[in-house]
């Protein structure tokens, strides 16, 4: 029996699964890396600014997908507060403004474009850690400074994505909006289907 592919609902579902799977388990995993292993570091790793740029770029407001998984995971790692749970997952959604970007400049030329790359990044990092900064604000237990050195601490995370992603953007298909990434390969299937043709005749 011919295996059913799949629609592009069930791509999309499956597609997001994975990598929000894969970002929240990494981002679980530097968590305890930083807390329990190296608690002297002035610094960690996270993964949720590079997942959020890969699947914002790949399926567009589904990035609150693993904004969401990635903050609960560390929040729970960390045994955190209901407040640090609330600065963390809403802060995190605030990366929905990368939407805009995508309207203003456009997802393929972000993608092919080295420098609006490095720019989307920075968006990624700047949204994330405004909407942190924002959220925590009226929280009597939160400071301002504390508010502060959290986002200098998430600076090396970010440069860390950054690096990813301007991998990444070599890559067929990876960083790149689904939709347009389906219909460009099926067209170049059809394209080679019909050289074949003219080939063969």
């Amino acid at each position: 029996m011919a295996q059913k592919s799949l629609n592009f609902a069930q791509y999309r579902a499956a597609d997001i699964t994975i990598f929000t799977v894969i970002g929240t388990v990494f981002e679980v995993i530097v968590t305890i890396a930083a807390t329990k292993w190296f608690p002297e570091q002035a610094f960690s790793i996270s993964f949720v600014y590079l997942f959020v740029a890969l699947v914002a770029m790949r399926w567009g407001a589904w990035m609150l997908i693993p904004s969401t998984t990635c903050a609960i995971a560390y929040c729970i790692v960390l045994k955190a507060s209901w407040q640090m749970h609330l600065v963390v997952i809403a802060g995190n959604a605030f990366c929905v403004l990368l939407l805009a970007l995508h309207k203003l400049i456009g997802k393929q030329r972000i993608r092919d474009s080295a420098w609006w790359t490095t720019l989307y990044m920075f968006a990624v990092y700047a949204f994330i850690s405004l909407g942190r900064f924002l959220v925590g604000l009226p929280m009597p237990d939160i400071t301002i400074a504390a508010s502060l050195n959290s986002i200098l601490y998430d600076a090396l995370p970010a440069v860390f994505a950054l690096i990813v992603v301007l991998i990444c953007r070599k890559q067929n298909g990876l960083f790149e909006d689904q939709k347009h990434y389906l219909i460009r390969t099926q067209k170049e299937r059809d394209k080679e289907i019909r050289q074949s043709d003219i080939d063969e005749e």
